[in-house]
């Protein structure tokens, strides 16, 4: 998945994606048996900045991260991409049904998420994304997030994003459609959003574990329905420009 003047994607294929025929893939999602950390991410070194477009992905099985924009990024679009990702696909949920071998062995906490943005200048833009769980959120696991501090390199929860425009997607969420972890200069307008599960939950503008902060966001123009799980949070701003103009409400 190149684009012009963009590094080549790493794309990490393995031979277990999608298999979770061990415990260790509910305990540890990232452990053997598990699959793939991220189906796709992007340089490990340096700053590169990468895209994804005009792309389909399905996961019918269990998965980790589909996307994962690390907080080294600088430059990421994805364009025109329709990802689905279903780890229930034909099955009948934990240890449950009259079929045991359509059985699945995790519940709808443990996949991943479909998009983990943490890098600066993006784009998002025209993309059909269905997951199961979390689509997008700004928020780490702290053994895929490497900070260096002095001459030490560490774990530790990244969250944020910056200087991007999440615009005019479609977003199907089983768990939160978007958590804006430390959201900084980020415009999310025009995208529709809907839940396909009966815990599905909204959205919210959070500073993450070790505080922080998050500034500057245009959140307009959305359209969110079939909320009906915990985290009932949904962004609803109103905003009254006032000039020689009558009144405009956003």
């Amino acid at each position: 998945m190149q684009g012009e003047g963009k590094d080549l994607v790493e794309i990490i294929f393995s031979e277990t994606y999608g298999v979770c025929s061990k415990s260790s893939c509910k305990a540890r999602p990232g452990g053997e048996g598990s699959g793939a950390i991220a189906l796709f991410r992007g340089p490990e070194t340096g700053n590169g900045a990468w895209s994804v477009a005009d792309l389909t992905v399905y996961v019918t099985a269990y998965h980790n991260m589909l996307f994962y924009v690390s907080n080294r990024t600088i430059g990421f679009e994805m364009l025109r991409v329709r990802a689905t990702a279903n780890s229930f696909f034909g099955g009948n949920g934990p240890n449950r049904g009259r079929s045991p071998q359509a059985n699945v062995s995790w519940d709808l906490s443990d996949p991943g998420d479909m998009l983990v943005l943490l890098g600066t200048d993006f784009l998002i833009e025209d993309c059909d994304l269905y997951c199961d769980g979390t689509v997008i959120t700004s928020t780490s696991r702290p053994d895929l997030c490497l900070v260096q501090t002095g001459n030490r390199t560490s774990g530790a929860h990244c969250h944020g994003s910056a200087w991007g425009e999440i615009r005019s997607n479609r977003i199907y969420n089983g768990g939160s459609s978007h958590f804006m972890t430390q959201w900084k200069q980020i415009i999310f307008e025009n995208n529709s959003i809907t839940g396909i599960s009966p815990i599905a939950g909204g959205q919210s503008v959070g500073t993450g574990p070790g505080g922080g902060r998050a500034q500057h966001i245009y959140h307009a123009k959305n359209r969110v329905q079939f909320v009906w799980g915990n985290d009932r949070e949904i962004v609803g701003l109103t905003c009254y420009i006032l000039h020689d103009h009558p009144i405009r409400h956003f």
